[in-house]
């Protein structure tokens, strides 16, 4: 039987309910090791359903997490997942200068080395701040062996995105260095760049309107790539610490709902990996983008 729903690159960034941008001010890394761990059965659910629909998927580990629950990574990669790499402690490369973004990513990579996991091949960036002032990243991921990176958001937004930047996969061009570049998702829509990769977008987006938008992306010829948490899968996260503004962006939507429409769009679309995405994508004919 010939399959007829069209692809979609699915990934998971695996952090704790506590270590988002929107919980930063009221849990600081100091704190991290005092806070109770929500993360064992949002990953339960999210492995179970991914292999009742059978989906494959990328998911990027923080290094932090791959210290404290090695057996998730392991488990993820028996289930056929890549595992790719987070950074270690979750913080923005905006905020972050070359020393101590090499530092982080080492850091990183030792921390899969111990537990025994493969190298990592792609890499993500915290809040997706691979931005024009922060490009300078590039070639550290480079030198390190990454064959890609999936961190930019080709619109503009405030805290992120790299506007103009192609929407299919590129390649980064510096001096003695290129990378692939596996942009998240957005919908053109007259002349503006619509945000549908997932996450809150996902979370706040009417399911029929988001899975429209989507269908946009895949008619143009494009493979959507695709993020969610597994912290936006569990219905039982309250961060009673922050202002009611960052509880609304980080809980609205989330649990029993997140699970509705990540169903429904593994129904709609035939899940693959990011590394799979990046390997379809080095036969084509990829536009360049100097840095």
């Amino acid at each position: 039987m010939v399959e007829r729903r069209p692809r979609a690159a699915f990934s998971f960034d695996v952090e704790e309910w506590f270590q988002t941008q929107a919980a930063g001010k009221a849990y600081p890394p100091g704190q991290w090791n005092r806070m109770g761990s929500r993360l064992q059965e949002p990953m339960d659910y999210l492995l179970s359903t991914l292999s009742r629909f059978g989906c494959r998927a990328t998911f990027f580990f923080l290094g932090w997490i791959v210290e404290r629950m090695p057996a998730l990574a392991h488990r993820a990669l028996q289930e056929g997942h890549e595992v790719a790499s987070h950074g270690y402690a979750h913080g923005e490369i905006t905020f972050q200068d070359r020393r101590s973004f090499a530092r982080d990513l080492h850091r990183a990579e030792s921390a899969f080395r111990a537990a025994g996991l493969p190298p990592p091949r792609g890499y993500r960036a915290p809040s997706f701040t691979i931005v024009r002032e922060t490009t300078w990243a590039l070639r550290e991921l480079s030198s390190c062996g990454y064959a890609y990176d999936s961190s930019v958001y080709p619109m503009f937004r405030h805290r992120y995105g790299f506007p103009r930047t192609p929407l299919e996969p590129f390649l980064f061009q510096g001096e003695g260095f290129s990378l692939l570049e596996l942009p998240m998702a957005v919908a053109p829509v007259l002349g503006l760049r619509l945000p549908v990769a997932g996450g809150a977008y996902m979370r706040f987006l009417p399911l029929g309107l988001l899975r429209g938008l989507l269908r946009r992306v895949t008619s143009a010829g494009r493979t959507p790539v695709l993020y969610l948490h597994p912290w936006e899968l569990d219905g039982g996260m309250r961060i009673s610490d922050c202002s009611r503004i960052q509880r609304l962006r980080q809980e609205t939507g989330s649990g029993r709902r997140a699970r509705r429409k990540l169903e429904r769009l593994l129904r709609s679309f035939r899940g693959i990996p990011l590394a799979e995405l990046a390997e379809m994508s080095r036969s084509a004919r990829l536009r360049r983008v100097d840095v």
